[in-house]
């Protein structure tokens, strides 16, 4: 019988499997299996306690089963999984490891579990239009922003798709559009014309909008409302658009 001790994702290998990780479900989707009509697997993203990210998969036979164990926000260990390498066009993160999850896969809640989940916080201070283009008889949407942080250090950000009307949508309803802050999960750094930025990786990025104006008062976003309160206590009004 195996024998399980505690440790990090960073501890795992192809043949180091036995280590029992306490993390957070940070993302989870629905995916298309390419080439395979109607199958679907459960893809996630996890994050153990040292802030380290990798994916995991889900077979769409185990989906039943365990999905109310795995819901996004949910601290978990788990114990008894396989460990393969994910191809490069599927990563959306460094780690070549992805964790797949088995049918005796044994996951328990993790109450005490701490750690921070945002990639990326910043407030938008250049945003051009909505690109919807056409290319190669594929239609699609467009929508290049810039951010800052809180000391003014600047970072491109590129949102396509869904991410780019979700971001249209907000600012259209937003009153003051000096003041908006995005915060991404899991978005994929990429290299462009020689700079780092930042874009949405597939349907696994999640993007959260705020108006920099008003309190954001849920506890999951604590980190993000003591962002605020740094960034805009001397910032005067502006509009990028």
């Amino acid at each position: 019988m195996a024998t399980y001790v505690a440790g990090f994702i960073n501890d795992l290998s192809a043949v180091k499997d036995n280590i029992k990780l306490r993390v957070r479900i940070v993302r989870s989707w629905m995916q298309d299996v390419y080439g395979k009509q109607g199958l679907k697997n459960m893809e996630l993203v996890i994050m153990d306690e040292q802030g380290t990210k990798m994916q995991a998969t889900m077979r769409m036979a185990l989906v039943n089963g365990f999905k109310h164990k795995v819901e996004e926000g949910s601290a978990v260990t788990l114990s008894r999984y396989s460990l393969g390498e994910i191809q490069p066009k599927y990563r959306m993160l460094n780690k070549p490891l992805r964790l797949s999850f088995l049918s005796n896969t044994i996951i328990e809640p993790c109450p005490d579990f701490t750690g921070s989940v945002y990639d990326v916080i910043g407030h938008v201070v250049a945003c051009e239009d909505l690109d919807n283009y056409d290319k190669n008889g594929r239609s699609g949407k467009k929508k290049p922003l810039t951010l800052a942080d809180a000391d003014g250090v600047e970072l491109r950000c590129t949102l396509w798709g869904s991410y780019a009307q979700q971001f249209q949508d907000f600012v259209d309803g937003c009153s003051n559009r000096g003041k908006i802050m995005l915060i991404a999960q899991f978005g994929m750094m990429k290299m462009w014309d020689g700079k780092m930025g930042v874009q949405n990786a597939y349907n696994g990025t999640r993007l959260f909008l705020f108006n920099g104006n008003e309190i954001i008062p849920k506890e999951e976003f604590v980190d993000v409302e003591l962002y605020r309160l740094r960034s805009f206590q001397a910032l005067t009004n502006y509009s990028f658009i």
